[in-house]
């Protein structure tokens, strides 16, 4: 009886979850209700979710140049939330075909992931390294996606009938083409438009809708006041870096492809360095020739000696500005050159001596802008970036990071000529032997460029390495080298075949909190962002209460960002609200605590607070200031405003040896910075005579 009851039971079940999976099986189930039967799901699969997949890589490969995250931030969340979907449906369309098929993970990949998530961790600010850790982690993720749909991996039951197809097909690589082409040439036109006509304009735009008050005059000078093109990239260097990886592709398909099809990738070559030239960026130059003669070396092996010939003549060019003995204008090109390189050396400098703080974990992901000061060298120029990838990655994600970052390009190279070596195709050798060369140009501006910290650049850097690692075994006879692991690996991904409708429900039910959940934290900072410019926006009219009102909205969706606390502290201080500006402050300082302008902003607001008579006020005040002082030694400012406060509380000696040091740093370049610094250094000196 008991048997029997267990029996009905079970076939209900099996009714119940094969009516949700789209399968009524009315008949009684003679083994298990979980057995696997023929799905409608598995056609709705093919048709709707690897197609919606695929178009949405192609958007991304299209408007990511176009809408660059450096100009405007917010696309920056909207790429991160199309990857996570793409993702997601990637995932669901597997599960309705009954089956997890995924291309194995390179193990430096891993090893990335996990040593941004471990330096998170241990950052010195979570709230800054938490950001960066969505927009890092989302590149593994694009890549990922990249193998699998561009890949279609094998299953288990195509592999064990011998099903073996190139992954990079004709059926994927138009499209791809196509998007990466018409991006560029949109960027490039508009580049060119920009030098000519549209510079102007552009700064105004910029301006106009931009908070740039709080940029350092160096970046104005050079980002907004100079005479390159910068396209959409804000910066001429990322538009040169940008350029360094399109052109080899498109010289790689005139070169391999015939006919009329060469006209596209003709014209947009040779606009494409039009477009660089104009960008007067000495290292976009170099990485891109270097690449651009690899693509001639490798694809027109009879001409070997004339490209290396050329090769000689344009690397002697490149250096003939360093000898300083020639015509004027290179001999000012030569200075420019040499200016560049002492600028990223002082960089480099302070760079190892944060590395020498922080060298197992690093300081945390996007914190090296928070670091610098302290480091910074006396006359050096102020930076947010490292202009060195491979230091930068050390300083901020310590030994395991730069270990795997490094690891990983070695990694690529080797398996990328792999790769190109074993393809029969012409459009998919050109396809490969682009974006080989594509990240060799990214690797080499690595050395004196942040191109993995400018989301448009980095996006493309791993989509062409996911594209190149797509493809598998061709039908050459070289595709018989190489190690048997490397053609198992090929063959078969990690797979894994669902024996139950309930274990499905299980999983989409997962798949889809996850992808939910997912959003939803992504899309929090930008929001977060978006109350902080209403508050500007308030602030700017006067109106501080719905100023500080929208910034506690900013709070609450990114308590850990230390921003939105200083800046509600700003609010709170012009209000004349000092205790509340105190603790907000304060909470600024304990959630990064190397910002030196916190420090000073805490030290104005005690100073006020003591009205120079509440001696214990006025000794935090001091000590706020002397914390800001330590956190930017290389500071004029801090300094004379530190010697002005010794000398209201009449401590001479150390006013005066405060005003010393300031004049022994730049203090010539700061009081054009600044003017009022000017008025200190003369009342200080009345009162030191």
């Amino acid at each position: 009886m008991l048997k029997a009851i267990k029996e009905k039971q079970r076939h209900k079940m099996g009714k119940w979850v094969n009516k949700l999976m789209g399968r009524w099986v009315s008949h009684p189930l003679t083994h298990s209700p979980f057995t696997i039967h023929h799905s409608p799901f598995t056609s709705l699969q093919r048709s709707v979710f690897s197609p919606g997949v695929f178009i949405g890589v192609v958007l991304l490969l299209f408007f990511r140049p176009l809408i660059c995250g450096v100009t405007f931030e917010w696309s920056n969340t909207y790429a991160q939330i199309l990857i996570i979907v793409l993702l997601g449906l990637w995932v669901i369309g597997m599960l309705l075909k009954w089956e997890l098929s995924i291309h194995r993970i390179p193990l430096p990949i891993l090893l990335f992931s996990i040593a941004l998530i471990i330096s998170t961790i241990y950052s010195v600010s979570r709230g800054i390294s938490v950001r960066q850790l969505y927009q890092f982690l989302s590149y593994p993720l694009l890549y990922l996606l990249i193998v699998n749909v561009l890949g279609s991996p094998v299953t288990s039951h195509q592999s064990a009938v011998g099903s073996r197809q190139s992954a990079v097909g004709s059926h994927h690589s138009p499209f791809i083409i196509a998007a990466i082409f018409l991006a560029a040439i949109l960027v490039i036109a508009y580049g060119i438009y920009q030098y000519y006509f549209g510079l102007e304009r552009m700064r105004e735009f910029l301006i106009a809708h931009y908070d740039i008050s709080e940029f350092h005059p160096d970046f104005l000078r050079r980002a907004l006041y100079g005479r390159e093109a910068f396209s959409t990239f804000l910066f001429a260097p990322a538009l040169a870096a940008y350029l360094g990886m399109i052109l080899p592709l498109a010289l790689s398909f005139f070169i391999y492809l015939s006919g009329w099809k060469r006209i596209f990738p003709a014209i947009l070559f040779i606009s494409g360095v039009f477009c660089l030239y104009l960008t007067f960026s000495y290292g976009g130059w170099a990485s891109s020739l270097f690449a651009i003669f690899l693509v001639l070396l490798v694809s027109l092996r009879k001409y070997r000696v004339h490209i290396l010939s050329f090769a000689v003549i344009a690397a002697f060019l490149l250096l003939l500005p360093y000898t300083r003995e020639f015509i004027p204008g290179v001999e000012r090109m030569g200075r420019s050159m040499s200016a560049s390189l002492e600028v990223r050396l002082d960089y480099w400098r302070a760079t190892w001596e944060m590395i020498k703080d922080y060298p197992v974990f690093g300081s945390g992901p996007g914190t090296f802008a928070s670091l610098y000061a302290q480091h910074k060298i006396p006359f050096a120029e102020e930076t947010r970036m490292a202009h060195n990838n491979y230091l930068q990655v050390f300083s901020e994600m310590g030994i395991l990071g730069i270990a795997s970052f490094l690891w990983l390009g070695v990694a690529f190279l080797k398996a990328g000529w792999r790769k190109f070596r074993e393809s029969s195709k012409k459009t998919e050798k050109a396809l490969l032997l682009g974006c080989y060369a594509g990240i060799i140009t990214f690797l080499i501006n690595s050395f004196g460029y942040f191109d993995l910290y400018i989301p448009g650049i980095a996006t493309y850097v791993w989509i062409f390495a996911g594209v190149v690692m797509a493809t598998r075994k061709g039908t050459k006879a070289q595709s018989s080298r190489g190690t048997e692991r490397q053609r198992h690996n090929d063959k078969l991904p990690l797979s894994y075949r669902l024996k139950s409708n309930l274990l499905r429900v299980v999983a989409l039910i997962v798949v889809f909190f996850l992808l939910c959940s997912s959003i939803v934290m992504v899309r929090r900072p930008m929001l977060a962002d978006r109350h902080s410019m209403e508050a500007h926006s308030y602030l700017v009219r006067g109106n501080l209460k719905r100023a500080a009102s929208e910034v506690r909205g900013a709070i609450k969706l990114d308590p850990l960002n230390p921003v939105f606390h200083h800046q509600l502290g700003m609010i709170y201080q012009r209000g004349g609200i000092l205790n509340q500006a105190v603790a907000s402050f304060e909470e600024a300082i304990q959630l990064n605590p190397f910002i030196s302008h916190y420090h000073y902003s805490l030290g104005k607001a005690l100073w006020t607070k003591s009205g120079e008579k509440d001696e214990a006020l006025m000794n935090q005040a001091v000590a706020s200031f002397e914390r800001a002082r330590d956190y930017f030694p290389a500071s004029v400012r801090y300094r004379l405003i530190l010697a002005m406060i010794y000398k209201r509380m009449e401590r001479k000696s150390d006013a005066l040896a405060e005003y010393k040091e300031a004049l022994r740093l730049d203090y010539e370049r700061a009081v054009k910075i600044e003017p009022w610094i000017g008025e200190l250094k003369e009342e200080l000196e009345q009162y030191l005579k």
